[in-house]
């Protein structure tokens, strides 16, 4: 008697994969300035300190929304009240208390739940593009040319502002 195949469903196990996959994206960070800066695509006549430009954007934005981790609120209070008074930019808070990285870590439950979605791919939105796009540059290495300034704070903190509204819409929160 022969013996019947197995079909690929039941020889690969899907959701144990996604599972798995999703405890191993967990360690890593959202994104880290020197995966830029280090990069070979990064532009010569930039300093490190652009690559930052974006990720404190996101984190300023995340500060101002209430979705920072309790941990980054009570480490870097001094400097988030400088922040919201504008005295100083969002990326001097990432450079100083976050090592130039943005982690689950600097987030709370809220927060990582659309960063996971939203920052990295997975959603029908993701931030880089909207980032790129705001600007309407079409190359991904120009999107480090945008100065880090509160205007283009603002600008930035209007496109999350708008997709987060779209995602919480989306989840029914």
């Amino acid at each position: 008697m022969k013996k019947r195949q197995k079909t690929p469903t039941e020889l690969f196990d899907i959701d144990a994969f996604l599972k798995e996959s999703e405890v191993a994206r967990d360690q890593f960070p959202y994104d880290t300035a020197s995966s830029h800066y280090e990069s070979e695509n990064y532009p010569k006549d930039l300093p490190p300190s652009a690559a930052r430009t974006h990720i404190g954007m996101y984190l300023g934005w995340a500060i101002e929304t209430g979705l920072v981790s309790d941990n980054l609120s009570n480490q870097s209070g001094e400097m988030i009240t400088k922040f919201l008074k504008g005295e100083i930019m969002p990326s001097e808070i990432l450079r100083l208390y976050c090592n130039d990285e943005l982690t689950k870590d600097h987030l709370n439950a809220q927060g990582n739940a659309f960063t996971k979605q939203y920052y990295w791919v997975g959603w029908k939105y993701s931030y880089s593009k909207d980032y790129d796009q705001l600007a309407g540059w079409p190359d991904v290495s120009c999107c480090f040319y945008l100065n880090d300034t509160n205007e283009n704070y603002k600008l930035v903190k209007a496109m999350l502002d708008k997709r987060y509204a779209e995602w919480k819409q989306e989840q029914n929160l």
